[in-house]
């Protein structure tokens, strides 16, 4: 997959290389406990079994977008979530997850810097992006991402669809 592309490839030697010339096992933080950030986080405990990893997580819950951006009706998307879970618990040693905690207010980067050998940014995107058409910040229009965190109960969500008439239409 990535690791077929030769920068990509290139650069996970490199970092391997690096992370394995210290002393004592590498420590890694990651900022995202979405599925971008576990993902890697599941790469680097495979590459560098000595590692240890302290995710930060903004929302109260890991999975991102794996827990609130996935329609109800598709449940065989959110498996990997199973996945996650026996990485933590496989690995309760050295991977630690800190949720509600936001980087740049709860913690500084440049704190993760110095206390970290390598920091790996996962945070994905906070905002839905909107289309400049006419009509798209009427009251009740909504991006398929705003709607789909408000029906699996994402926190934080202000705007809620009117869905009490007897017609609604769902783009």
């Amino acid at each position: 997959m990535l690791a077929e592309i030769p920068a990509i490839a290139a650069l996970s030697r490199t970092t391997k290389r690096m992370l394995g010339t210290f002393s004592r096992p590498p420590r890694v933080a990651v900022v995202g406990a979405g599925p971008a950030g576990l993902y890697a986080c599941a790469g680097v405990l495979r590459r560098l079994p000595e590692c240890c990893m302290d995710i930060y997580e903004s929302s109260m819950v890991p999975y991102g977008l794996v827990r609130y951006g996935i329609a109800p009706d598709h449940p065989e998307m959110k498996n990997c979530i199973n996945h996650f879970q026996k990485m933590f618990n496989e690995n309760q040693d050295r991977l630690k997850l800190y949720c509600n905690v936001a980087v740049g207010s709860d913690i500084r980067f440049d704190e993760l810097c110095v206390d970290y050998d390598a920091v790996i940014l996962a945070y994905g995107a906070r905002r839905q992006r909107r289309l400049k058409i006419p009509g798209c910040e009427a009251k009740n229009v909504f991006s398929g991402g705003d709607f789909v965190f408000w029906y699996n109960g994402m926190p934080g969500i202000k705007k809620t669809p009117l869905l009490d008439h007897a017609q609604a239409v769902i783009n």
